[in-house]
């Protein structure tokens, strides 16, 4: 059985991962910048990556921030599910709308 780890540790919630899935980073036009040092700790580089494993899967909600939350070789180079998790969300989307409109 699979299971789900969060973590504020990212080695230690790399290590063996079979999907690492990331968020952007606060990002805002109204707002002044957040201090992008602050985020420094949790950004997903190659490093973490080759922690993680070689079969590991990298996953982020988009858009993404490249040389953000993720480096941009790290999300260029490594496998990603990104996009294929983006092109499902519309029909995703309509299938859990459509299943609660016809319990009703």
């Amino acid at each position: 059985m699979g299971r789900v780890a969060v973590t504020h540790d990212l080695d230690a919630g790399a290590a063996g991962a079979d999907v690492i899935y990331t968020d952007g980073w606060p990002r805002s036009t109204r707002q002044p910048a957040p201090d992008r040092d602050a985020f420094m700790t949790t950004q997903i580089d190659q490093a973490t990556l080759d922690r993680a494993g070689a079969e590991t899967l990298l996953m982020h909600c988009m858009p993404v921030g490249r040389g953000d939350e993720v480096t941009a070789a790290a999300f260029g180079d490594h496998p990603s599910i990104t996009l294929a998790a983006k092109a499902n969300l519309g029909p995703t989307h309509t299938a859990i709308v459509s299943h609660v409109l016809a319990r009703g």
